[in-house]
């Protein structure tokens, strides 16, 4: 079995995150799909104020509930699992000193507790053939992928499907990386069209903090959890803090 490993912030999640797992198992490359929110993205800021009203588990949560509701039709369809592996590190291995988990982290405790991230019970899994892990990405991301804490391990380990709203042009990828290692690393990538999704999550912040409509990006269930009583107020500090934050980074 191939299973494509989906790692990512999603905050929040939204119909181009839909659409790549689609296009991957499409692709029959991979038979199901680990989508892994980040416990917290440590490229990104945290978007909470310095009162820290809202705890990092809470809003950890409140995206790996998004990714649940946006995924609903995979996860039933037994093609996606929603996966807290991240959070389960920061709390059993960081005790709480750090605030991030590193995607290397991540892949190691995947290949390592693959039957209970999968849910393989034990009775089921005794002769299950560990599956081949890929990594499915967006073109956009893999460019960056050498600046991750251990990212050439990373690359040079796993296998990864690059999904791309337009032409991959291997010769930009290969500038992007040591020329030791270009040849052999863009030879070990998979490129794969998808269709004209080119919103991102950065987007729809903007547009929430405008207070436009985030339909059809994101599905009723997705809405309800942004908008309900418990973390509408938390939601609007935390987006408005992070547009802004985009907005100083680019002025």
């Amino acid at each position: 079995m191939n299973v494509g490993i989906f790692l990512g912030t999603f905050n929040p999640p939204h119909i181009g995150h839909v659409s790549l797992v689609y296009e991957a198992l499409d692709t029959k490359m991979v038979d199901k799909v680990i989508v892994v929110p980040a416990f917290r993205n440590p490229w990104k800021s945290r978007g909470l104020d310095t009162d820290n009203d809202w705890s990092l588990d809470r809003e950890f949560y409140f995206r790996h509930d998004m990714c649940k509701a946006m995924f609903a039709d995979l996860i039933n369809g037994g093609k996606v699992i929603v996966s807290d592996i991240e959070y389960d590190i920061w709390r059993q291995d960081h005790k709480y000193d750090e605030d991030c988990v590193y995607s290397c982290e991540t892949l190691g405790r995947i290949s390592t507790q693959w039957r209970q991230v999968l849910d393989i019970k034990d009775e089921d899994g005794k002769n299950r053939e560990k599956p081949k892990f890929i990594l499915v990405t967006t073109s956009e991301t893999l460019l960056t992928m050498d600046k991750w804490m251990n990212g050439n391990y990373i690359m040079a380990t796993y296998p990864i499907m690059a999904m791309s709203t337009d032409t991959m042009d291997t010769d930009l990828l290969a500038k992007a990386r040591s020329d030791k290692h270009a040849d052999e690393i863009v030879e070990s990538y998979a490129f794969w069209p998808i269709h004209d999704f080119k919103i991102h999550s950065t987007e729809l912040r903007k547009r929430f903090v405008r207070g436009k409509t985030l339909f059809p990006f994101i599905n009723r269930k997705t809405w309800e959890i942004i908008t309900s009583k418990d973390n509408f107020a938390h939601v609007s500090k935390m987006y408005k803090n992070l547009v802004d934050s985009s907005n100083k980074n680019i002025n």
